[in-house]
């Protein structure tokens, strides 16, 4: 319940948040932090007790090279799934850099035209739908889309970048 009602919080910020277009700190946080519990939930399928990381990235990604972004992510939601964190905890401890630097790709990329569903953090290219990303997916979301996991106000994080630059600004300074 608690998860719920901090993802409509977020939500909600999100999109009252318009006439400001500034975000606290701990506003994007959280919203990295819903991301992070949902990527780690997503993810936790591939992962097989005693595996190590590169036997959990290899079941996602299988031979394609994630980014610098991607595979930090990765670890991130490895080190979660493997201390057994609900996504509660995650929502509550996270500090968001991982997802911060994920956010900053995909905002590069989308500056130089390309709109990523984040295949790309992991290798991947954005509607390849033989990639070794895809087979290892489940579920309405792929696990490698952010805007999927995000999708509640993900219309909304496209159609407004500059918030979102605003969030990947904030955490930057928080974790340079």
């Amino acid at each position: 319940m608690k998860k719920v009602i901090l993802f409509l919080a977020v939500v909600s910020y999100c999109l009252n948040g318009l006439a400001q277009e500034k975000i606290s700190g701990e506003q994007a946080r959280l919203i990295c932090a819903q991301e992070m519990a949902a990527f780690t939930k997503a993810v936790s399928g591939a992962y097989v007790k005693g595996n190590s990381y590169d036997q959990f990235k290899f079941t996602l990604c299988g031979k394609l090279q994630p980014t610098t972004e991607g595979s930090n992510q990765l670890k991130v939601a490895y080190n979660f799934i493997i201390k057994g964190a609900s996504s509660d905890f995650i929502i509550k401890s996270y500090n968001g850099k991982e997802i911060a630097a994920s956010l900053n790709y995909l905002y590069n990329l989308h500056q130089k035209g390309l709109e990523s569903d984040g295949a790309e953090l992991f290798g991947g290219t954005t509607g390849s739908s033989n990639s070794g990303l895809s087979k290892a997916a489940e579920g309405p979301c792929r696990w490698y889309q952010l805007w999927c996991h995000m999708q509640p106000f993900a219309n909304w994080v496209v159609a407004n970048w500059p918030v979102i630059r605003e969030i990947i600004a904030v955490l930057l300074v928080l974790f340079p």
